[in-house]
């Protein structure tokens, strides 16, 4: 586990509220017998603003730091359809447009960690969050998904703990308005 003093890996995320993350679990479970995978286990739903990886406790203060005095727009998400991702074989609920303030973010986030001497992936930002793995194959039919507003009204810190039962995802820091 992550701790305090040495490295954890980390990432910066959109943490979804309850109500979020029920509309997502029912979605998963009412279609559960066509997916096959692996669910995501409700508790770890978010999206991925920016992947840190593995960062001493010196760089996870920086990014902290710099973070905190980010401006932070609050503003709405609307995950509007279900999609496949071959290589890492998820399956998610994605977002057709980015709102701008949410662009903006990305774009700052990824500006603090090149600041505090994190390398970090050079591809597009896709707004999407994980509902199942482990699936061989892009179900054939276009599956039916309600949309969902997503408020976001503040961004996290979380770490990655690898457990013998899986991985967790802890939220070691807030900003916002949804503190």
């Amino acid at each position: 586990m992550g701790n305090d003093t040495g490295n954890a890996r980390l990432f910066f995320a959109l943490w979804p509220h309850a109500e979020v993350r029920a509309a997502l679990a029912a979605w998963v479970h009412s279609h559960a017998p066509a997916l096959p995978g692996v669910w995501v286990d409700p508790e770890n739903l978010h999206i991925t603003l920016v992947y840190l990886g593995s960062v001493s406790a010196e760089t996870r203060h920086c990014v902290t730091m710099a973070a905190t005095k980010l401006p932070f727009e609050p503003h709405r998400l609307r995950l509007d359809h279900i999609d496949y991702f071959v290589k890492p074989q998820v399956l998610y609920a994605g977002a057709s447009v980015v709102p701008v303030p949410l662009m903006e973010l990305v774009q700052r986030l990824r500006a603090v960690a090149l600041s505090c001497g994190v390398q970090i992936e050079d591809r597009p930002f896709v707004p999407h969050t994980t509902l199942l793995r482990k699936v061989r194959t892009r179900p054939h039919d276009a599956m039916a998904f309600p949309a969902l507003n997503w408020p976001v009204e503040g961004f996290a810190l979380v770490e990655s703990q690898s457990l013998p039962t899986g991985v967790r995802y802890r939220v070691r820091e807030r900003w916002g308005t949804s503190r």
